[in-house]
């Protein structure tokens, strides 16, 4: 026989303290209020002043029995429940429907902020509680989960994690600023790459899908906007099929698992990319057979349809296949000598996303310039002339961020190539396993695709061939891929009619500290061989960005 608190520490999903209070908010609320007005009459009693409300000081009790550290205490006490009231708020109005109370949350955010100054300015008069977690909290764990080890924080500690919390949740409440999928997809990304508390990110996603987009917009209706923006898809052509909607509640809810995926840690987020790319690119091939009806269904794009659906899922497929590699680095699973295959990888996956969206670019210029024949007042016909475009089409802020991840990607390719040529960068010798069969076990997942059509080991030995290429060449093919970058870069910064989003303007300024590194390295390698000498060795340093190393030799 086992008594009642065993019985109850072998209960499934209890985790410690049960925390659950079936109180009303208006109860809640008047607990702090009345436990904030004894404070301040306290605070003013020790102070000598009088209270804005006529209440008797005389029956007011002391908070301690030391008259010279009375005021101490009650700042001390009213700071904490002046936070934790703040505290409560805050969830309280998060969920709101319809992110209604998002600015209000942001002032309530900066008043408990300046609380945990207080609070910390009064540290030394408490002390830290002994058995606040029990020492057995890992038997309520669910079966399977490993012990968890319960480590106490310091209050210095307590606080800078507070305050970094409070500051992430701010950043939540502009979540309404982003108005298609693809911004809220780089806002996911964005908080991740913080090292958010789980919390945080999963305040993200509740907040983001209420049953609709934001608790307000509708799923597909989103969908459409976000086509429109990044594919400049007509309005026409989310009505040119009986089965438009479907397809597009089908997408909406890939989405949402895509975000759900996202808003995950980094290593969960890399093992479920695998199955999400899998899903996505089975998506892109009924997109594809989709875009061919929808064509069919038109005399007017019967001849050349855009098939805007298929590149539009081919390319998340193709941002799924990019995280998932890069997410390696940031968990340091691979070794300095796997960089440059990585990087190849990575740069043909780069190449595919900007040749597919440059054909859309195009070919919806093509469809402005293109001449019915007929006069004003006349009717079109419907076989259009084929026009050539005389100079490019003007790029997007967001077919310049594709153009500063590629060039940035191949200049760092050839950076790695130099090193290669150079004998830095060498391939130790295993005496298990081949070349080939790390090549395949690193990119496994996108063998198990057809959509995009994975590259093999003989088309990486075939492009990677730089027998006929002296050093030289190669670095500077690497320079002209930096200088391209920060050209592309540059445009967006100086784009005063759409300025970039605070996220993207953070983005872009640490891939701009990479490309400026790098590019010094190798102008100080040009002009000074005896960097070469066979003593130095690659250094590769991923403070600047996650993805993209700093490479020097030492």
């Amino acid at each position: 026989r086992v008594d009642r608190r065993q019985r109850q520490m072998c209960i499934r999903d209890r985790y410690g303290l049960d925390v659950h209070l079936e109180l009303e908010d208006k109860a809640i609320e008047d607990e702090f209020k009345q436990l904030e007005k004894d404070l301040v009459n306290k605070k003013h009693k020790v102070d000598g002043t009088k209270p804005p409300q006529q209440v008797d000081l005389t029956t007011v009790l002391p908070l301690q029995d030391d008259p010279q550290k009375e005021s101490e205490y009650i700042t001390a006490v009213l700071s904490r429940v002046r936070f934790s009231k703040y505290f409560y708020q805050i969830w309280r109005d998060m969920d709101k429907p319809k992110c209604s109370a998002l600015p209000q949350v942001q002032k309530i955010i900066k008043l408990a902020l300046e609380q945990i100054k207080i609070i910390a300015s009064t540290e030394g008069l408490g002390k830290l509680p002994d058995n606040v977690f029990e020492l057995h909290i890992s038997r309520r764990i669910l079966a399977g989960s490993p012990p968890r080890k319960i480590d106490y924080l310091s209050p210095s500690q307590a606080f800078s994690q507070l305050e970094t919390l409070l500051h992430h949740l701010s950043e939540l409440c502009t979540v309404t600023d982003h108005k298609t999928l693809y911004s809220l997809s780089q806002m996911f990304s964005h908080i991740s790459d913080k090292n958010t508390l789980s919390i945080v990110r999963s305040r993200l996603m509740s907040l983001v899908y209420q049953g609709e987009i934001l608790g307000k917009y509708d799923l597909t209706e989103l969908i459409k906007e976000t086509g429109t923006s990044l594919y400049n898809i007509p309005k026409l052509y989310y009505s040119k099929h009986s089965l438009m909607k479907p397809f597009l509640l089908q997408m909406g809810k890939m989405y949402i698992r895509t975000f759900r995926v996202l808003s995950m840690n980094k290593a969960r987020q890399r093992r479920k990319c695998t199955r999400l790319i899998s899903e996505w690119s089975r998506m892109t091939a009924e997109a594809d057979h989709f875009d061919f009806q929808i064509s069919g269904a038109s005399a007017e794009t019967a001849s050349a349809g855009p098939h805007y659906f298929g590149i539009w899922t081919m390319d998340i497929t193709l941002r799924l296949m990019i995280l998932y590699l890069q997410i390696g680095f940031e968990l340091d699973l691979y070794n300095p000598h796997e960089y440059f295959m990585l990087f190849w990888y990575l740069d043909n996956l780069f190449s595919q996303r900007v040749q597919h969206h440059m054909y859309i670019l195009e070919y919806n210029e093509k469809e402005k310039l293109s001449v019915g024949g007929g006069k004003k007042g006349k009717k079109k016909r419907p076989n259009k002339k084929v026009v050539n475009l005389k100079k490019p089409p003007k790029l997007t802020p967001f077919h310049l961020e594709l153009l500063i991840d590629r060039t940035l990607c191949r200049g760092i390719l050839m950076f790695l190539a130099v090193l290669l040529l150079s004998g830095k960068l060498k391939e130790p010798q295993f005496k298990f396993g081949s070349p080939e069969l790390r090549f395949f076990r690193r990119f496994q997942p996108f063998h198990r695709i057809s959509n995009p059509p994975p590259f093999n080991w003989a088309q990486y030995n075939q492009s990677v061939d730089f027998s006929k290429l002296k050093v030289d060449e190669v670095l500077d093919g690497a320079l002209d891929s930096f200088a391209q970058c920060k050209s592309h870069i540059e445009k967006i910064n100086n784009n005063t009619a759409k300025p970039p989003t605070p996220i993207l303007s953070k983005l872009i300024a640490d891939l701009l500290k990479v490309c400026v590194s790098n590019s010094l390295q190798l102008r100080m390698l040009k002009n000074n061989k005896k960097h070469l000498n066979p003593a130095s060795k690659p250094n590769f340093d991923f403070t600047a960005h996650r993805y993209f190393p700093v490479i020097s030799l030492v």
